[in-house]
Formats: C-alpha cells, structure tokens, sequence
C-alpha cells in the first residue's frame, strides 16, 4: 500500500511491510490458528509513534490491532491487511523500591517485569508464562499465583498512560480520567492503546514453589477445594487435570497418561511449609513431586516449554463460585478425554484478596468467585483443529450447569458475538458508555467488543 510511505516517513520506530525480511517475525502471535498478514506493522518507539499509526489507521480507514506480548488467543494482537501497532520495543521497567512501585512499558512481557521487580525482592501478581505481555493480561484482569494474597494484577494498577483513538495521551488514574481508569481494570483494549502502567508492588522473595503430579482422583479436587477455603493467602496454586509430561521426576509408565497436576506458590513463612506439604500429600497418590524454594521468577516459566509459540489453542472458560461432588465426578470423566500435554481443565484461584473489591469497583466483576475454570485445547497439527475445538466445546458444555454464568476476557475465544456481555454481567451498561465518549467509532475493536450504547 503506498500510503504507508506516508507513516514510515513520521515513525521514530520501524515500520515493517510484507517482503520485508523481517515481516514474518514481526507479524508472529502466540496461537498459530490466527496466521494473519497486517498490511504494515509500526514497531512503535514511545506514544508519539502510537499516535502516529492511530491517526494514519483512523485516516486511511484501516483496521487496526495492538500488540503487546502477542499471546492474544482470539487472534486480536494482528489484523489482515489492516495496521498493526506493535509495543514490544516498550519494555522498560523502572522500579522504585522505597515506594514500592514500577512503571511499566506497555510491550513489556511478565518475564521482563518479574526480574527487575525481583530485583529488589517484590512483585507484583501476573501470569503463568513468562512470555505473556503484561498489558494484555492486565487489561483482562490479570490472575497469577500471588492473587489470592494481592488481588489481580489491575487491582495493583495505580495509574496508566494512554493513547486514545482521537490521538490524545492521557495519564489515567483515581483522580484524572478515573471512569477509564476503572474501564482499563479488566475492560480490555477497548479504550485506547496503553502505552506504561504504573504497579504497586509487595515484597515477594523466595517462595516453595513446583509441580506435584497425582494420579486422578475426587480426592485431588476435593482437597484443593478445601484448600482454598482454608489455607491462608499465602497459599497460591494452579491445578490441572492434563495428561502427564515427560519430566525427569515422574516414572516413564506415567509419561502422557491422565494426571491431576497441582503448582503450588506458598509465599508464607518457613514454619508453614510442612504443614503445606503434609496437606497436599494427603490428597491422593502422588506419582512425581518438585516441590522446593525458588525465586519467584522462576515459577513463572514453569509453563514456557509446554506452551511456546507456535502451537495451535482454542480456550473457553467458567467461573466456579463452589464445586459440588457433581461437579468433580465431571471432572473425573473429563481427565480421562484429555486430548493433549497441553491441553487441561485448569483451575485458577481468585479468592482471598481478590474479594477485597466488590463486583462493580472494576470493569472485571467476578468477585464472588473461588476460581477461574480454564479450558485449554492445544495442539500441533492443523488436521486436528475440529477434534480438539469439539473436545473444548463438549468440556464447557458439561460444566455450564454446575458453574453457571460468567467467563474470563483473557480464556475467551472469537467465535461468541455475545461474549462481552458474559464476561462483564452488569459492567457492561457502563463499559458501553465509557467506549462512546472514547472510541465512538470503535476504532479498537480487534478484542472482545464492547459496543457504544444507541444513541
């Protein structure tokens, strides 16, 4: 498109085409299902480069999509023939131990963020793959192994700066801009493009972290269940019900067979920790444990090997507020069909400090909720595609009575027009108003679309 000489022309950044011979790197996203080609990406340099490529892509009526870590499982960080902004040269991270918080840049991923906060011995709550970008986990809410104790990563959320769809940079906090300030707090990328988040951090050391693999049983569920009803904030797991892999530690008989993988965090202190682990092993029969002190950064790449790059991943999720003996003799059945390692039903806690705020103080408004319920096909042959989508679906179906209503912006797939108003219950009203008086035109609508309200 010749236009764009236009915009490589105004960029501080790089502006990438097709042919060039670093188009396909640039255009890459975590879920190889969404092979798209941008007719240009702006490897953007700082906000004056975001407002640049907005203004050329509102002018030049061009679809637009934003990448940040790329790890868009609908496919939204990249755009068919539209523009694409992408953030990754936006990762610095500057910490300010003795106020315990950290600016952000808006392409910066959890693994980035994770080792300069560590730095100084804090933290804050994100992901579970390091390579995942923090701006599009925040956006969506952000759950991680630390939220039971600090909430989400958008409760930890001080300020951001953003970019809107008229070009206008705006600093967005309780004070200025405070109703999109709230709207970023799980709303997605419906506003604008963030280009730095300010954190609050905690101070977060070593922790006793690592896999414990059972072989399936009601008991692992119920113990977990109990468990985050228990055990205090401390206590941060990830459970999966997956197919066992190939790990030193773990017998080969059990390689690629059903299994109830918990991922335990305990960020309390020593004299907790045999408690911790005298509970766990009462759950059932464990058939590999690696469970020991280790910085916190590291257990955020325990998933980085399962789940590069490349792979091909359709997801839906539930939200659990209980999980009754029905319930988990579903689950039961479900460990059974896994098709894949990748693959799992994983349940992600967000009680605890994630209470804290009530349904309505965020645009994420499960707060009443215990857990997450993710549902996670992945796979590696394009031939596989309607098998493992049908296995995803016929999970999410099976479940949908036990858990009712309500799902996670970040798990969402794009094939739901109506998922937005699942996602956010009674935000939605107010996220639609927000949208109209920042994006009118609904310039940002590469994620799960919230509408302007009829005028």
């Amino acid at each position: 498109m010749s236009e764009f000489s236009a915009l490589r022309a105004q960029l501080q950044g790089e502006l990438v085409l097709p042919g060039d011979a670093d188009y396909d790197g640039a255009r890459e996203t975590f879920n190889a299902m969404h092979d798209l080609k941008p007719g240009a990406v702006a490897l953007v340099a700082g906000p004056e480069d975001v407002v640049r490529s907005i203004l050329f892509a509102r002018d030049h009526d061009l679809p637009l999509a934003v990448r940040g870590g790329g790890h868009s499982l609908p496919g939204f960080s990249s755009v068919d023939g539209g523009l694409q902004i992408d953030l990754r040269r936006l990762c610095r991270v500057e910490v300010d131990a003795a106020g315990r918080s950290a600016r952000v840049g808006g392409g910066a991923t959890w693994g980035q963020f994770n080792e300069a906060a560590h730095a100084h011995g804090l933290a804050t709550p994100g992901g579970v793959i390091s390579t995942t970008g923090v701006g599009g986990l925040t956006l969506g809410g952000g759950i991680g192994y630390l939220s039971r104790q600090f909430g989400l990563a958008c409760d930890n959320v001080v300020a951001a700066e953003l970019v809107t769809a008229d070009g206008t940079i705006l600093r967005c906090d309780e004070t200025e801009h405070a109703d999109v300030h709230w709207a970023l707090k799980g709303g997605g990328g419906n506003f604008g493009v963030v280009t730095e988040f300010e954190f609050r951090l905690h101070p977060v050391g070593e922790i006793l972290g690592g896999p414990t693999f059972f072989k399936p049983s009601p008991g692992v569920l119920e113990g977990f269940r109990d468990a985050l009803a228990t055990l205090p904030s401390e206590f941060g797991a990830l459970l999966g019900l997956t197919r066992t892999p190939a790990l030193p530690f773990v017998g080969e008989e059990h390689h690629g067979q059903p299994t109830m993988a918990l991922i335990t965090s305990w960020t309390g202190d020593d004299d907790g920790i045999s408690d911790v682990l005298e509970l766990i092993g009462g759950w059932g029969e464990i058939i590999g444990q690696h469970v020991g002190p280790m910085p916190y950064t590291v257990i955020n790449t325990l998933f980085d090997d399962l789940l590069p790059f490349g792979l091909r991943n359709y997801w839906k999720s539930l939200v659990s507020r209980s999980m009754d003996d029905q319930a988990i003799d579903v689950h039961c059945r479900q460990v059974d069909s896994v098709p894949t390692v990748e693959s799992g039903v994983f349940f992600h806690p967000i009680n605890g400090a994630c209470h804290d705020r009530g349904p309505t103080d965020t645009a994420f408004p499960h707060r009443d909720a215990t857990a997450v319920v993710g549902i996670y096909g992945t796979w590696h042959e394009a031939a596989d595609d309607d098998a493992n989508r049908q296995w995803v679906r016929a999970c999410y179906d099976d479940l949908r009575s036990h858990y009712g209503d309500g799902e996670y912006v970040n798990f969402a797939p794009d094939d739901d027009p109506d998922a937005p108003i699942s996602i956010y219950g009674e935000n939605y009203e107010r996220l639609s108003r927000i949208k109209r008086e920042y994006d009118p035109q609904n310039l940002f609508r590469r994620n799960q679309n919230v509408r302007c309200p009829p005028s």
